[in-house]
């Protein structure tokens, strides 16, 4: 029978001891990575089966629990050997430090791979914290110089400059510097950023001999694109400087002679340039180009345009010079335009076909940012304004920064002046909607505030030139686009309202923000002008608070916040009593007061800027104060009137009383209009002149209220008559009725009469065309009560006649009735009445509510049945 196993302290039998001196699972980082030794496996394995048999016999509680003391164990076995014999990896430095290796020997690829790995992970090196950024950065550079420009060579330069730039904010080192350098100069030379580059070539050139040659070159380029004596000196003494190199190879001492023409043409010694040329080694297209330069130069356009054509048309890899080549001859077709009036249009069509080829298959590339401005200028000039504004737009988004942009071509002052002169001339066109789009795309190519400036300008322009035209144009036309007009000034001061935020930190701000103010003003958006003129006012002007004030309340007259405008006027009253705005304050103070009904505080107010001895009557604010209190004194004569009808039948006295009062009123409000239309009559014209458009409209109601205030005071005359005891008192009010009624009618007829002037050219408004008609019938209701009943049928025919689709001509057929009863001719009264009957019917229902008439259309025709059948009847 066999010998059960003897147990250790441990809990495993004595044979398997081994096992319990497993190492530690303590420091194991990765289980998965473990593997066992293969003896030791093979072992347990034997172990294993050898117990197997007696499996079934050992099977008990206590043998469960300590099979699983057994295997925990085990497992810490496998854990210690792992521990004990994994091998360690590169770390991140280490991985980087042979990505730098890849990098020096050509090895692109792996040097790429693992730079990625790095960058996924997001190690930093403390001493190369961008050497990831930087390895990818130059496999990105090499790939593009191996590529062509049809195979996407300026996006793996963006790629490179991007991952260099990175480079540099994480951290270089000084071994890198230069390499780092010459790559990023060289990427921002190619996607055309020659300014940018030039710092960084000069470093190249100083520091980073593999690449001296080519950044030399590169860099004197860019001295020779500034034009500037001084950067083409430079030019000249890097190239010669360059010249003695013995690394260069025949295409480089090519380049390099070539380049030197170039310089030598530039700083006008063509004698010196001929012999650099005579240095290259064959008659390139390069050599070429410069020789057409010159014919360009002396004038020789047709001589350029035949010696770049096989230039041109070439169809090698190298792109460069047909490149050059078609937008010279572009440049060549325009010059020709410019001198040949009588084929202008061929040669700038020709011109645009060259310049269009160039920028579409070339883009990016010095040749095409230049092509497409010239293109965009030829377009504007042949009136092409939709597809010029296009083509400008387009060729703007390419300047990312004016402190770096160059070109071969062309500078940021040519540019700029381009576009500036296409704003000009849109501007001179009266096409504003061109010139504030082109405004609005001029950033960055010119400073923001200045484009935000001609954007507000522009916009300014395009709203005062619709006023102009609108104030010449007739009423019809001026109410159909006042609604366009109100709508321009808006964006004009949207447009100033940008400015001042731009220039929030200049001398211009309040300017700018008054300007914004006074157009929303304009434009009737009363809201915005009162929120500008707030933020004016919080700039604590001094010359100009009165009139920041005065301005502030009159918008917030137009939003009827009288209390507010108050104490804005009342402001400048008390803190520049003797400021020239302190009068105009005054006398809105008594507007305010007139709007809220509070005519005896109006009155006063007025009363006293009268006989002010600060004030003479050649002040505008005087004559507004004057036409204010007369128009003032007869609507409250009117109240007062309406007033005594309402008593009357219940309180006779009361009523005299305050038709007493309303004659005394009317005859002050007649002698106060009867002065103001007297000192400011203006002529006739004045009713078309747009300067003087608001002082006409007031000299218009001057003289309707001093009518209608004469016609109402001869009425009280009138009743005075009537109650009179004795001929003598009789006749003293007919006289005096009579002269208040002619001298209603005369300026009854002499309002009429500007009137129908401005209505035929077109420029009466809504008040006139009332003023107008009530005008033609009061003329005749002052014949009647005259008892001139025949002027007066001749008056009141004419007015029907007018108007006789409006219910006022019924009331004059009605009079016109009453006319002749008393002239006794009762046969032409019913043909009066009949007439009116048979208008009536032409009358359509609406206008009987539309001018709130007392009686409607079937309240009219009844009464005019019961007139006519009234004058049927037989005389007792």
């Amino acid at each position: 029978m066999a010998t059960e196993p003897q147990q250790s302290e441990s809990g495993l039998p004595e044979s398997d001891t081994a096992l319990a001196d497993a190492p530690s699972v303590e420091g194991l980082e990765n289980v998965d990575d473990f593997q066992p030794p293969l003896g030791l496996v093979a072992r347990l394995m034997d172990k294993f089966r050898g117990v197997a048999s007696d499996a079934q016999d050992w099977v008990t509680p206590a043998n469960l629990k300590l099979a699983g003391f057994t295997t925990v164990g085990f497992l810490l076995l496998f854990a210690g050997i792992y521990v004990a014999t994994r091998e360690e990896g590169p770390t991140n430095s280490e991985k980087l430090i042979e990505a730098l290796e890849f990098l020096k020997t050509g090895d692109d690829g792996p040097a790429a791979r693992i730079a990625q790995e790095i960058q996924q992970e997001g190690f930093q090196d403390p001493d190369f914290p961008g050497g990831d950024q930087f390895i990818l950065g130059i496999v990105a550079f090499r790939q593009a110089e191996k590529l062509t420009e049809d195979e996407g060579r300026e996006q793996k330069y963006l790629v490179a400059k991007s991952f260099l730039e990175e480079a540099q904010e994480r951290a270089l080192t000084e071994e890198y510097e230069a390499q780092w350098a010459y790559a990023l100069g060289l990427s921002m030379y190619r996607i055309g950023r020659a300014k940018a580059a030039q710092p960084l070539l000069e470093k190249a050139v100083e520091s980073y001999a593999p690449g001296k040659i080519e950044s030399g070159l590169l860099l004197a380029d860019t001295y020779v694109y500034s034009k500037t004596a001084e950067d083409l000196a430079k030019a000249h003494e890097l190239n010669i400087a360059i010249a003695a190199s013995p690394e260069l190879n025949d295409q480089q001492r090519d380049r390099l002679f070539l380049q030197r023409a170039q310089i030598l043409y530039a700083m006008d010694k063509p004698t010196e340039a001929e012999e650099a040329l005579a240095n290259v080694h064959a008659e390139t297209d390069g050599i070429t180009i410069l020789r057409a330069e010159v014919l360009m130069k002396a004038g020789k356009y047709g001589e350029a345009l035949e010696k770049l054509r096989p230039v041109e048309a070439g169809k090698g890899l190298q792109q460069k010079f047909p490149r050059q080549a078609r937008y010279l001859m572009g440049l060549c077709e325009q010059r020709l335009a410019q001198r040949d009036r009588r084929n202008q249009t061929v040669h700038y069509d020709a011109a645009r076909n060259y310049y269009e080829r160039t920028y579409k298959q070339y883009r990016g590339s010095h040749e095409a940012v230049a092509a497409q401005l010239w293109a965009a200028d030829i377009l504007r000039r042949q009136d092409f304004h939709e597809k010029a504004l296009e083509t400008y737009h387009d060729v703007l988004r390419q300047v990312h920064n004016p402190s770096d942009f160059s070109n071969k071509w062309i500078d940021v002052k040519v540019f700029r002046g381009v576009i500036l002169d296409a704003w000009n001339s849109w501007n001179e066109m009266q096409l504003y909607q061109h010139s504030i789009a082109l405004s609005e795309h001029m950033a960055p190519l010119f400073p923001a505030a200045l484009a935000r400036e001609y954007a507000a300008l522009a916009n300014q322009k395009a709203a005062q030139h619709l006023e102009d035209q609108l104030a010449v144009a007739d009423n019809q036309k001026r109410q159909q686009r006042q609604s366009e007009l109100e709508n321009r000034w808006v964006r004009s001061g949207q447009a100033f309202a940008l400015l001042a935020a731009e220039r929030k930190t200049s001398a211009e701000y309040p300017t700018d923000l008054w300007m914004a103010a006074e157009h929303f003003l304009k434009g009737h958006d009363y809201q915005s002008a009162v929120n500008y003129l707030t933020l004016f006012l919080n700039t604590n002007p001094t010359k100009q608070l009165p009139a920041a004030l005065v301005l502030k309340g009159r918008v917030l007259m137009q939003l009827h916040l009288f209390e507010d405008a108050l104490k804005h006027f009342q402001r400048v009253i008390t803190s520049h009593p003797t400021h020239v705005m302190a009068f105009q304050a005054r006398l809105l103070i008594g507007t305010c007061y007139f709007e809220t009904d509070r005519h005896e505080l109006a009155e006063q107010t007025w009363r006293e800027m009268l006989i002010s001895d600060q004030l003479t009557p050649a002040a505008e604010e005087w004559q507004d104060a004057l036409f204010g209190l007369g128009k003032l004194l007869h609507l409250t004569c009117e109240e007062l009137a309406m007033q005594a009808a309402l008593v009357e039948a219940t309180d006779q006295e009361a009523a005299e009383k305050l038709k007493f009062t309303a004659y005394r009123r009317w005859d002050e409000a007649i002698i106060r209009l009867d002065e103001y239309v007297k000192r400011f009559d203006l002529p006739t014209k004045a009713t078309i002149d747009p300067r003087h458009r608001e002082r006409t409209k007031m000299l218009m109601e001057a003289r309707y209220y001093l009518a209608k205030a004469c016609q109402r005071s001869a009425e009280y005359q009138q009743t005075k008559m009537k109650a009179a005891e004795t001929e003598n008192a009789r006749n003293q009010f007919f006289n005096q009725m009579k002269q208040l009624l002619d001298q209603s009618n005369s300026n009854y007829e002499r309002l009429k009469t500007e009137l129908l002037l401005a209505s035929d050219a077109g420029h009466i408004d809504a008040l006139g065309r009332e003023f107008l008609r009530n005008c033609y019938f009061e003329i005749p209701n002052n014949f009647f009560n005259f008892q001139d009943y025949h002027g007066a049928v001749i008056r009141y025919r004419e007015a029907a006649g007018r108007y006789q689709n409006h219910p006022d001509a019924l009331r004059a057929m009605v009079q016109e009735a009453n006319c002749y009863d008393r002239l006794n001719r009762p046969l032409d009264a019913r043909g009066a009445l009949a007439q009116a009957k048979f208008i009536l019917e032409q009358i359509p229902d609406q206008d009987f509510l539309e001018h709130s008439e007392a009686l409607n259309k079937d309240q009219w025709r009844d009464w005019l049945q019961w007139a006519i059948e009234l004058h049927n009847r037989p005389s007792a």
